[in-house]
């Protein structure tokens, strides 16, 4: 056996789940799993599972899903009957076992530990069922046993969650018998007398009316979740269980679970390339922002969340107070969420420095640019800046449209200048673009991955060009929207619409929350990048209200007019008088193929200009950076099943 070690002992046996690397589920564990059993069967004694390697088991082999799913329904659900009678044979031998658990046992990993009669935990052991992030539900008896365990509510609350809970918690809802930390307790524990056959006799739960959730897309498995959870309370084991498989291979079979399970697949490979192509370790300890407006804070408060020694200067104390503002509202937003306490805020602050004269950047081994966005400003500011900081210090521009290149110029040390381009809200948004310029070094870039990481950011590396990838393909979407709220079509039902495909907000809020300004001058930046593809709309809405100086959220009035609710937020209460009582001529799917074609044919020629290194890398940074409905995967995987692409998947 490859991935399992199997020790008869005097009075127990002991399996050691070892599988290279980590332990996942895919033909050879199950295998082996299948002929260590047969041993045990063979001679019984009272059996101990556990893993080798830091975590238990990490769930199914992911990677196999596609090729798995794709058999025709009869075969899946061979398959999947299949080790749920393999993991049913922990409880019908004739001896307690009993499953010692460390690190993550996620899914189909806790699916074995549910199995056996009794669960031990380590104190840093984490379990869960996260299926339904992938548009399925349990498959191996997780959604059954877990209900017989910690009763129908508690346990559907669980797996539709999706997330991993601790140690102590499992024990005190009833997912785990004890807690333990070394062998000797497990072993202890398991000779202790206790009673085989438990795994198979646990009785059913209390009734319990699980509230039903509206299959729509976007929540396929939730709903299909709460039907599940309800429909098993009065059934055997054996009963629930098939159900549970039935279940599981409709939802296996979804084009909502192909595209979320792609989903986590680019989410790996993203990871893997961030990695890759990161430095080894973090060389930065001062960190210089430039410019104290709201990026600036932002960028400020997470430098220094992460460690580092901040260094905010402007021009004026005036401009630092709104620096200081900025980071007060955001600790008080940490310390009322729990997330902090006085004590971590304290050491923050201390971290923090404000000046208006340049020397005070003396220390500083990275710098990141946040002024006005204008090349002659930006230029300078950055020239001042390399003069002052150390030697070799990293400079880098948060600007979200002008060339790193053209930056560049000027700079007697271009080779470690590229861009770092944040989103806002900072602490909020999880993407970061490393924008290589044509004369940025290979280092530089490694120390940038490695820095946003550090930051707790999932950085992007993109090479230089105008809008770089997220803006440059946020923009013919915009553009298409422009037009045709220029062209009388109706705002409101536009949002409606493309918030029913995913988005977290319509094309016409989203305008007036980035601001018609900034909206105006990006498209103008793309119109001169890209003529042919990107000219400027005409006739153009947000022109018109540009015009009107109507800038959207932050002047109370673009598209709609805002509004303070209860939590002090400025909402969008009402379309603005001039937009109300447009109509369409388009339908819902007319509409979607009208904002969507554009941005999915720049994205795929981002790909094919070598602008982002892979599918994967431009659809999760879509995500990441722009709020793309994850389960639709991304813009090219969805595109290439509207055939609107091909050959990115």
């Amino acid at each position: 056996m490859n991935t399992i070690e199997l020790i008869r002992h005097a009075e127990h046996w002991e399996l050691s789940l070892q599988a290279p690397k980590v332990n996942v589920f895919n033909e050879q564990l199950l295998t082996d799993l299948h002929d260590a059993l047969n041993q045990v069967d063979v001679d019984p004694a009272p059996l101990l599972i556990f893993s080798a390697h830091r975590d238990f088991v990490l769930g199914a082999d992911v990677t196999a899903f596609p090729t798995w799913f794709a058999d025709p329904t009869e075969r899946v659900i061979d398959r999947i009957s299949a080790t749920q009678r393999l993991f049913d044979r922990l409880g019908s031998l004739p001896i307690p076992t009993l499953a010692w658990v460390n690190g993550f046992a996620l899914g189909g990993g806790f699916e074995l530990a549910l199995a056996c009669d009794y669960r031990m935990l380590q104190s840093g052991a984490r379990v869960g069922l996260p299926e339904v992030t992938l548009g399925l539900c349990p498959g191996w008896g997780g959604s059954v046993r877990s209900a017989r365990l910690m009763g129908t509510q508690a346990a559907t609350d669980f797996v539709l969650s999706g997330r991993p809970i601790t140690a102590e918690r499992s024990h005190k809802v009833g997912l785990a018998d004890a807690l333990g930390d070394s062998k000797g307790e497990a072993i202890a524990f398991l000779l202790s007398g206790l009673t085989p056959d438990r795994g198979l006799n646990l009785p059913a739960p209390a009734a319990y009316e699980v509230p039903s959730i509206e299959s729509k897309p976007g929540q396929m498995a939730q709903s299909a979740i709460s039907s599940l959870m309800n429909q098993i309370q009065t059934l055997s084991l054996d009963a629930a269980q098939a159900l549970e498989v039935k279940v599981f291979v409709e939802l296996a079979q979804s084009s909502e679970a192909a595209a979320l399970v792609q989903r986590y697949l680019n989410d790996q490979a993203y990871k893997r390339a961030a990695k890759k192509q990161a430095a080894s370790g973090v060389k930065t300890t001062h960190v210089g922002v430039l410019g104290a407006g709201i990026m600036g804070g932002g960028i400020a408060w997470q430098a220094a969340l992460s460690g580092f020694e901040v260094v905010v200067r402007d021009l004026t104390q005036e401009a630092l107070t709104l620096a200081r503002a900025e980071i007060e509202r955001l600790a008080a937003g940490a310390l009322k969420k729990g997330r902090l306490n006085e004590r971590q805020v304290a050491e923050i602050h201390a971290r923090l420095n404000f000046a208006t004269e340049l020397d005070a950047l003396a220390p500083c081994d990275m710098v990141v640019e946040a002024v006005t966005e204008r090349l002659d400003i930006k230029q300078a500011v950055l020239r001042e800046a390399q003069s002052a900081c150390r030697d070799q210090a990293l400079l880098t521009s948060n600007t979200s449209t002008i060339s790193i290149t053209q930056l560049a110029g000027g700079l007697a040390q271009a080779d470690a200048f590229a861009g770092l381009h944040f989103f806002n809200p900072v602490p909020v948004m999880p993407l970061v673009e490393v924008i290589r310029g044509r004369n940025t070094s290979d280092q530089t870039v490694a120390e940038l991955m490695a820095f946003a990481a550090a930051l707790g950011k999932r950085p992007v590396l993109v090479n230089d060009c105008p809008g770089f990838l997220v803006n440059r393909v946020l923009f013919p979407y915009l553009n298409a929207f422009d037009s045709l709220a220029a062209d009388g079509h109706d705002i409101a039902n536009i949002d409606r619409v493309m918030q029913g495909y995913g988005w977290p907000m319509g094309p016409g809020v989203l305008s007036d929350v980035i601001g018609i300004d900034t909206c105006v001058h990006a498209s103008d930046v793309m119109a001169q990048g890209f003529p042919d593809r990107m000219p400027v709309p005409e006739p153009s809405a947000m022109r018109e209200r540009l015009n009107c100086a109507q800038f959207g959220q932050k002047s109370g009035q673009g598209f709609y007019r805002y509004e303070t609710d209860a939590r002090g937020r400025l909402m969008p209460a009402e379309l603005a008088p001039e937009y109300r009582g447009g109509g369409s001529t388009l339908s819902d799917s007319e509409i979607i193929e009208c904002l969507m074609r554009p941005l999915v044919r720049e994205l795929a020629l981002c790909v094919d200009e070598g602008v982002v290194a892979s599918a994967a890398e431009a659809d999760t940074a879509c995500l990441l950076g722009l709020g793309f409905p994850r389960w639709r995967c991304g813009p090219l995987y969805w595109g290439q099943q509207m055939g609107w692409v091909k050959g990115y998947y």
